[in-house]
């Protein structure tokens, strides 16, 4: 017997107790293994090489259990001494390479690899660690001949596909990369990793509604996906899905909530899918970190005037003002927040300097004219109400506001004019028939008023609550114009009901007095007149009618 068979027998005679009494305790430590117990199979698998430290079946399962705690250093040096009992282990070099893979030591990771497949040329577990080592060494046309070879043994691998997808992506052919992700994916789809890199071979092609929902499949599959949610919320703020973008990165704030950046696009995501009092509040979280963020003060602001509070509005975009240049929307909002909150001066001062910078501002013609008439400057305003009409023709409200701004400065003739072409453009406006006839009233055309307010009539009868002001008043001229005919009867009718609608007005009582004496009915016009005596104390005319009637 030669002297290498006895080492050989006595090795075997050491070993074979060593390997029989360990294995309960190497069946337990790969159950919790598999299992997911990460930190329960140490303890166990610690146990299992002190007491048998030439286990080599114990070292490679403790390497396993290191790799997946990421402790990468221990898991070489089980690797290692797996080796150093065996160095024709298969499964040390794997290991081996994977820990060094994992510490970045692409040289060391790369010879282990080499001295397994010296071994076993064809170990496609080998193969793809080896493709995917070059590829962290940028050799990806390198990378694409192992995955092949690997795809050989091992048709049915996704890891294979992945690294196949990995090196056609460094290599620039999408089309390719994309499919061969979607085959990993297909092969194994409870895998995040080759989905999140699927999405984004999606968005190369910019394939973005297949991007999303890849997306989407990863972080369900993964909540801890930060990236993926990250790339996922732009995604979609881009495609100006604002609710979705909202979703997506309140989740990420959530996680990484340090990251002002991205809480910046989320304030964003919420203010553009409408969510205001949640954009506010993520403004003022950022301005925490970031007292001058123009972005989180514009957003502010916004919000504010969104949600109708228009005086911390003008009060945001004020702040905002120190900080940057407000651009022309900001000063929109700021002027119509000043409108709102009745500093008209301030109103117009800003909406002249919108005009200054866009002349193309058609809608603060508008608002400018009001503020103009709120301040009793009736000139400029019908001036910009007339830019407002020939720029666009079919503003019914423009034709009117130019047309009550020439009716305070007594220019009747141009507000009649003003008012027919609103009437050309909306002839159901009651207002602007309402308008027309008081104007009418101003030129003496009792009787053109006359059709005007019985235009008005008709068109607040359905409506008697929401329009008592303009029926009373309607009723009342249409009362005038029957007094005026000696259609006395017609006359007492509709002042009497002009009068129920409103009964403060004393003119429309005198009418209704002069009505009565006309009628020959003197107690009622008496009382009448003295209503209208009680009204306005110093009216002529009633007191010469009461006068007249008490005399005779």
């Amino acid at each position: 017997m030669t002297k290498a068979i006895i080492v050989l027998l006595l090795w075997a005679f050491v070993a074979w107790p060593e390997r029989t009494l360990s294995q309960p305790q190497l069946v337990k430590g790969e159950e919790l293994l598999e299992q997911g117990k990460v930190m329960e199979a140490l303890t166990e698998l610690r146990r299992v090489v002190a007491a048998y430290p030439r286990n080599t079946r114990g070292w490679l399962l403790l390497g396993q259990a290191y790799l997946r705690a990421a402790k990468f250093d221990s898991s070489a040096i089980a690797g290692r001494q797996a080796l150093a009992i065996d160095d024709e282990i298969v499964e040390g070099h794997l290991l081996v390479a994977q820990a060094e893979v994992g510490q970045q030591n692409l040289d060391a990771a790369h010879l282990a690899v080499k001295a397994g497949l010296k071994l076993d040329p064809d170990n496609s577990a080998l193969l793809i660690q080896l493709g995917f080592i070059q590829l962290a060494r940028d050799s990806a046309d390198q990378a694409l001949v192992t995955f092949s070879r690997a795809k050989e043994s091992r048709p049915q691998d996704p890891l294979v596909f992945e690294g196949l997808g990995d090196s056609y992506l460094k290599l620039g052919v999408t089309v390719m990369a994309t499919q061969s992700y979607e085959r990993s994916v297909q092969l194994d789809s409870l895998r995040p990793g080759p989905q999140l890199k699927l999405a984004r071979a999606y968005v190369k092609e910019r394939r973005y509604n297949d991007a999303a929902r890849m997306y989407e499949n990863c972080i369900r599959l993964d909540s801890l996906n930060h990236p993926g949610m990250l790339e996922l919320g732009k995604l979609y703020l881009l495609a100006k899905q604002y609710g979705n973008a909202a979703r997506i990165l309140r989740l990420y704030i959530q996680r990484c909530p340090t990251d002002l950046d991205e809480r910046i696009l989320y304030m964003e995501s919420l203010y553009f899918s409408k969510q205001y009092d949640d954009a506010i509040a993520t403004a003022n979280q950022v301005l925490q970190v970031d007292r001058a963020s123009t972005k989180a003060l514009r957003i502010l602001a916004q919000s504010f005037f969104e949600l109708q509070n228009y005086d911390r509005a003008a009060r945001a975009f004020e702040h905002l003002s120190r900080e940057d240049t407000l651009g022309v929307d900001d000063l929109v909002q700021v002027g119509k927040a000043y409108m709102q909150t009745r500093r008209d001066t301030l109103a117009a001062r800003t909406f002249e300097r919108v005009l200054r910078l866009d002349t193309t501002q058609t809608e603060v013609y508008s608002d400018l004219g009001a503020t103009y008439m709120r301040l009793r400057q009736f000139e400029k305003a019908a001036f910009m109400f007339e830019r407002k009409f020939l720029r666009d023709p079919s503003s019914a409200s423009a034709y009117v506001n130019y047309a009550l701004s020439n009716m305070a400065l007594g220019k009747w003739h141009r507000a009649r004019e003003a008012l027919r072409e609103a009437l050309v453009v909306a002839p159901q406006y009651l207002q602007g028939h309402l308008f027309l006839g008081r104007c009418l009233l101003q030129l003496d055309s009792l009787q053109a008023a006359k059709k005007e307010y019985e235009i008005v009539v008709k068109l607040a009868n359905a409506s008697e609550d929401k329009y008592k002001a303009e029926l009373a008043e309607a009723r009342g001229m249409i009362g005038l114009a029957m007094l005026v005919d000696k259609k006395y009867p017609e006359a007492i009718e509709l002042l009497t009901r002009s009068i129920k609608l409103k009964g403060d007005d004393p003119q429309t009582h005198l009418w209704l007095a002069q009505s009565l004496a006309l009628s020959n009915r003197r107690e009622e016009a008496i009382e009448e007149y003295k209503k209208v005596l009680k009204l306005d104390p110093d009216n002529k005319d009633a007191k010469k009618g009461l006068e007249i009637l008490e005399q005779y």
